[in-house]
This record gives C-alpha cells, sequence and structure tokens, in this order.
C-alpha cells in the first residue's frame, strides 16, 4: 500500500444477499452498509468496494503516463487528472 494510503487496504466485496449491500475488507471486517438509495443502490456498493483496485490501477497508469511522457502529446493533462483522482482517494 502507497505511504499516502489511509483506507482500509483492499480488495473489498459486496457481500451477496440481504436487503441493504454491505462492503467488507478482505479479512471480514464490515466498512459499510448501503441505505436505501433506490435502483443505484447495488451499483453504488460495488463502486465502492471497486475503489480499492480503481486507485490502485490509477497509479500503475500514471506510471506509464509518466514514463512515455516525451512521447504522448495528452500525458501532462492525463497526468494532471490521474494525480487529482488518487489525491481525492486519499481524501488530499
Amino acid at each position: 500500500m502507497n505511504a499516502n494510503t489511509k483506507h482500509t487496504p483492499g480488495p473489498w466485496a459486496v457481500s451477496d444477499g440481504g436487503v441493504f449491500p454491505a462492503i467488507w475488507d478482505a479479512d471480514g471486517r464490515h466498512l459499510a452498509t448501503m441505505s436505501d438509495c433506490g435502483d443505484e443502490m447495488e451499483a453504488n456498493a460495488q463502486m465502492m468496494a471497486a475503489a480499492p483496485d480503481l486507485l490502485a490501477a490509477l497509479r500503475v497508469a500514471l506510471d506509464h503516463m509518466q514514463a512515455s511522457i516525451e512521447t504522448c502529446r495528452r500525458a501532462p493533462h492525463d497526468i494532471a487528472a490521474a494525480r487529482a483522482a488518487i489525491a481525492k482517494a486519499e481524501g488530499r
């Protein structure tokens, strides 16, 4: 895990069954339970459970973009967007 990461390490998963989806970490610790948020409830739970994986993938993508900055005209914009998303995920 990155030194700036303060969230519960992934992977996270959504529980199967039940009225309200719950999000659990790999050690079986409960992280959150979705309240009734309509048709989006399950999709929102899946998105939250994917957050650690998305953050890790974005960090890898950022590394690749930085390595190719000389050959890619969009790289500076993409790198800035990736940095902003990582900062937001880390609460900075």
